[in-house]
């Protein structure tokens, strides 16, 4: 994601180890679109190892942020 955004391009880690990086981010304006999408994005990534998590404000940050590193480390 820092390649993206600074456009430097991205450093290979080293041979053997595993890494897990963000293939798309989506942002949308409210809670409820972003709901719909992560319930149709589930049905467009079924099968295809891709993992889909939504997170989004006003919502206990622990219980997003256990998701989000359950699904990194478990991938």
């Amino acid at each position: 994601m820092s390649g993206l955004i600074t456009g430097q391009p991205a450093q290979r880690p080293p041979r053997g180890v595993r890494t897990v990086c963000p293939l798309a981010l989506v942002l949308s304006p409210t809670r409820e679109i972003s709901m719909q999408i992560h319930e149709e994005a589930k049905k467009v990534a079924c099968q295809t190892g891709v993992r889909v998590v939504v997170a989004y404000g006003r919502a206990p940050v622990n219980q997003q942020v256990y998701v989000l590193a359950f699904i990194f480390v478990y991938s």
